[in-house]
């Protein structure tokens, strides 16, 4: 109260400090000594004396979480190599199979067919994932 009769004499008035919350010792261990209940002016004061560390952190944390989404979209892509080179490996032995009369034609336009299948769904997989329920 001595503060504001001061800032009222000087001519600028500061607004009343608020205490944060009544239970300030919560989160302390057992038998700890908690001080007196911070204002939110003190907490901001605080933060604002802390902000290089604190934006630290934060860049910290989303270059982390870009380099985490890169390693993802490289695992993808190289993911999607490997089983196009397999498929496309099956469909090159039946079409050699095919050719030289040791399955039918039958057999290999259901394995294209099944390919052709796979591929789409692949895809589909890649651009839109499923949803999980």
């Amino acid at each position: 109260m001595a503060d504001n009769q001061e800032a009222t004499e000087s001519g600028t008035e500061k607004p009343p400090l608020l205490p944060c919350s009544a239970d300030s010792g919560a989160g302390h261990p057992a038998g700890a000594q908690s001080g007196p209940p911070e204002t939110i002016s003190q907490i901001i004061h605080t933060l604002a004396d802390r902000a290089d560390q604190l934006i630290k952190i934060v860049t910290q944390l989303c270059e982390r979480h870009l380099h985490a989404q890169e390693a993802k979209a490289r695992f993808s892509i190289r993911m999607s190599l490997i089983a196009c080179g397999v498929v496309l490996a099956i469909v090159v032995v039946a079409g050699i199979l095919t050719f030289t009369g040791k399955i039918g034609g039958s057999t290999f336009t259901f394995l294209l067919g099944l390919t052709v299948g796979y591929i789409l769904t692949f895809i589909r997989d890649s651009i839109q994932p499923p949803k999980s329920q």
